[in-house]
This record gives structure tokens, C-alpha cells and sequence, in this order.
């Protein structure tokens, strides 16, 4: 498209015979030509510059742009020029076409971008927010299962009774089930954010799984014998 408007060498050339004279008289004839064409816009110019030699004799030549010429021994030479206005509006058509699909393109590419570039920035604030939402968690459930001990304690002692020990384990199941939601909703986000930026989950590094061998505020306190509390409920 940028280049539309360079012009155009070509260059041929001819060898033949003609005849002037009864057969089988023949004059050989041979020659050359160059021509230029150059196009601004819609219009063309072409123009040719044609030389050519008789051995011998007259005869008749056709020459492009002229017609039928008589020529004599010797070199023969012309030059015609065509200049046509308006004669390639297709070709103009074309390039607007061309320009138009490029833009398009470009807009198209750049629409691509923005909304990769959304994608990501959802994906890493999905993220953050599911990390700040296990941080939470964690203390809301350590909160929990402190106020459940202590509710046991007072149960064993007869301060409390059992639907009220109740309520303090409902609250700590529903704080454990919390985490458990932070905690998938992260995984979740650190895969969404993979797949926006066409990479594996295993190069980001945001998560590991292995059994057993979670880093949760539930699995440590399990580990460290936390919740092994003798109470009487456990006999009711």
C-alpha cells in the first residue's frame, strides 16, 4: 500500500522476419523497448521507448500506440506515452480498503490488550482478596476455637449448659468452613490468573498442594494437640 505509487520498469525486446517483396525475400528486424509506468492516485502513465533495425528493404511494423507503420533499413525508433485519467479506480478502492482493515486491525489488537490487560488486573485482585479473606479467617477461627475451650471449660464446671457449648462449636465449624472457602477461592484466583497470562499454575508458585502437609491456622493447631480437650460433653 505504501509503495503503490513507485513506478513500474519493464523491459522486452523481438526478433522476427517481414516481407517487402515477392517470396521468399525476408528482411530480419529486432529490437528493444523499455517501458515506465507510474500511477498517481486512480491515474496511470505509461510510457515506452521502443528501437528497432531493419537489415534490409521496407516493410510495415506494428507499433503499440501508433499502429501500422511503414519503416525502412535501418534503426527505427519511437516513444509513446498514455495517460489515463481516473482509469484504475478499483485500485484506489483498494488502498482505502487496505488502510480501513488496518486500522481496524490495530483497534482490534489494541481492544485485545485492554481487555487482557482487565483480566489480569481482576485475576491479581481476586487474588489479593482471597489472601486477605484467609488471613481473616484464620484469626476469626483461632478466635473461635479460643472462646470453644473456654466454653468447655466452664461447661465442665458447670457454669454453661450443653445447647450453650453448642452454639460456641456451631460458630467454630462455621468460622473452619469460612477458611475452608478463603482457601479455595484463592486456589481458584491463582488459576485464573494462569490461564490470563498463558502460563502454567506451576510457574506462578501461588500454590502447593501435598497432602497432610497443609500450612493452615486448623492443620497447625491439629498437629500441636489443640483441640485434645477431656470434657464431659464428650461423654454426652
Amino acid at each position: 500500500m505504501d509503495s503503490y505509487w513507485k513506478p513500474k520498469v519493464t523491459f522486452g525486446g523481438y526478433y522476427g522476419k517481414n516481407i517487402n517483396g515477392p517470396l521468399p525475400v525476408q528482411n530480419d528486424v529486432f529490437g528493444f523497448n523499455i517501458g515506465i509506468q507510474t500511477q498517481l492516485g486512480s491515474t496511470t502513465n505509461q510510457s515506452s521507448l521502443n528501437s528497432g533495425v531493419q537489415t534490409d528493404g521496407t516493410g510495415i511494423q506494428r507499433i503499440p500506440g501508433f499502429g501500422p507503420q511503414f519503416v525502412g533499413r535501418g534503426e527505427n525508433a519511437f516513444n509513446s506515452t498514455n495517460f489515463n485519467l481516473f482509469d484504475d479506480l478499483s485500485y484506489s478502492r483498494k488502498i482505502y480498503e487496505g488502510q480501513i482493515t488496518l486500522s481496524d486491525a490495530i483497534r482490534n489488537q489494541r481492544n485485545l490488550e485492554i481487555a487482557l490487560e482487565a483480566d489480569i488486573y481482576k485475576s491479581l485482585e481476586k487474588l489479593n482478596e482471597s489472601w486477605q479473606v484467609i488471613r481473616i479467617s484464620n484469626a476469626k477461627f483461632y478466635q473461635n476455637a479460643e472462646a470453644w475451650k473456654a466454653a468447655v471449660l466452664k461447661f465442665d464446671r458447670g457454669f454453661m449448659k450443653s445447647v450453650e457449648l453448642l452454639n460456641y462449636e456451631s460458630e467454630l465449624l462455621r468460622s473452619l468452613d469460612d477458611l475452608c472457602l478463603g482457601y479455595s477461592s484463592y486456589i481458584e484466583a491463582s488459576y485464573e490468573l494462569a490461564y490470563s497470562l498463558g502460563v502454567s499454575n506451576e510457574e506462578l508458585l501461588l500454590v502447593r498442594k501435598e497432602k497432610s502437609k497443609g500450612n493452615s491456622i486448623f492443620n497447625e493447631l491439629m498437629k500441636s494437640g489443640y483441640f485434645e480437650v477431656v470434657s464431659k460433653a464428650d461423654g454426652k
